[in-house]
């Protein structure tokens, strides 16, 4: 999805900073690691998938 990957990028490169596993990243937003894995790299969207990235992005205030 053209349109998300831009912030899908900017969260793979916060969560590689901060090395933040997809099993905490789970964790922390209350889904699975291989659902958050396949949203941040684009296997999965729509608007949940959508809902997720955003939610993550205010969790972690990227910019």
């Amino acid at each position: 999805m053209p349109e998300t990957e831009e912030a899908r990028g900017k969260i793979l490169e916060y969560k590689e900073c901060k090395n933040i596993t997809y099993e905490q990243l789970g964790l922390m937003v209350n889904k699975t690691p291989v659902y958050v894995q396949e949203v941040l790299t684009g296997k999965k969207a729509g608007p949940r998938a959508n809902e997720l990235i955003l939610k993550i992005i205010q969790m972690f205030g990227i910019r």
